[in-house]
């Protein structure tokens, strides 16, 4: 999938994972493919442009990429992207490692771009964690 320089560009703003999304999605990762659609997806300017990786990820039987294409098969609408990506960061903030949380930090980023307003307080709480004492302690 050949994506824009502008599309390039937005998810690259999103930081070492995002560069790392767009050279997996160039190579047809269909986990990449769905995830660039998330990201880009949460703009509700874009959701259009996110029907063509949604269909190659689907194409590769992505349940995410099936999903959200039957929920919106006329473009990603928003709301729904940023469900998704709330889940996405969800399921990284898990393990509670800095890489994790690094990475649960960009989907509750697009969340919230996307409407969902709840993930700015999951935000709040791994940049706490973030200012924490070492050993990620909090202070007593």
């Amino acid at each position: 999938m050949r994506l824009t320089e502008s599309q390039r560009a937005t998810v690259a703003g999103y930081g070492p994972h995002g560069r790392g999304l767009l050279g997996r999605a160039a190579a047809g990762d269909a986990d990449a493919l769905y995830r660039v659609a998330v990201l880009l997806g949460t703009d509700p300017a874009r959701g259009e442009e996110t029907v063509p990786l949604l269909i190659e990820a689907a194409a590769a039987g992505h349940p995410g990429a099936l999903d959200l294409l039957d929920a919106s098969p006329d473009g990603l609408d928003a709301q729904e992207a940023a469900r998704h990506a709330h889940r996405l960061g969800d399921r990284a903030g898990r393990g509670r490692d800095r890489a994790g949380r690094e990475v649960a930090l960009v989907y509750y980023q697009a969340a919230v771009r996307g409407g969902r307003l709840d993930a700015a307080f999951a935000i709040t709480e791994i940049l706490q964690h973030a200012d924490g004492p070492p050993g990620g302690g909090r202070p007593g």
